[in-house]
């Protein structure tokens, strides 16, 4: 229940980012994330379902396919799919510094180790609840867990430095104090080499 939530708690964070392919792509795997987690719900639920109805081998071998349709479930979509999110949502946050950037790091190693070992437990080189895969899990889980605690106790930055839409601060308090030339203007001021993608005529605009 809480994945389409995330969407809608960071989308209008996202939006000025000018990053829509990796935002529909977010929002498109966090719902697909979600749908797989109500399926392996259902599989379950089915089985209890046959269970208490006391069928019998037919509904015995019914019963070990839901399963297996679980663990298969499981395995990909919660398995690879959070791998896909941290990709996706880490280099967002990563490229805005809306939080510090050794978080989306650790969301970076996070997926690579999981995809690991997902791979692994298709390939049965260990089983999906032995030990290598829990370590290897681990520093996914620690991604997640990091970043909610980071915005629930500091938020979102307040003027994050590298975003394009925003004109420098030394800018915004000198506009109207000062007449510096245009060009020693943004020599002073800017942040960054993208503000050379500007025109002089739109900062001539913003003035």
């Amino acid at each position: 229940m809480t994945s389409p939530w995330s969407i809608v708690l960071l989308e209008p964070r996202q939006s000025p980012l000018r990053r829509e392919a990796a935002a529909l792509g977010f929002v498109g795997v966090r719902v697909l994330e979600a749908s797989t987690i109500f399926l392996c719900v259902v599989s379950l639920l089915s089985v209890v379902t046959l269970r208490q109805a006391g069928v019998g081998a037919d509904g015995l071998l019914a019963s070990q396919a839901l399963v297996a349709f679980h663990d298969w479930i499981f395995l990909l979509g919660q398995g690879f799919l959070p791998a896909v999110n941290a990709l996706l949502l880490g280099s967002l946050l990563y490229q805005s510094r809306l939080v510090p950037r050794v978080l989306p790091v650790i969301g970076f190693i996070g997926a690579a180790l999981l995809v690991v070992s997902v791979a692994a437990t298709l390939f049965d080189l260990w089983g999906q609840l032995s030990a290598a895969s829990a370590l290897l899990t681990l520093p996914i889980a620690v991604w997640e867990f990091s970043l909610g605690v980071y915005l629930i106790v500091k938020g979102f930055s307040p003027r994050p430095s590298q975003l394009p839409w925003r004109l420098p601060d030394d800018y915004c308090r000198t506009k109207f104090a000062t007449r510096q030339s245009f060009h020693t203007l943004v020599t002073t001021a800017a942040r960054g080499p993208r503000w050379t993608r500007f025109s002089e005529s739109k900062l001539a605009v913003m003035r």
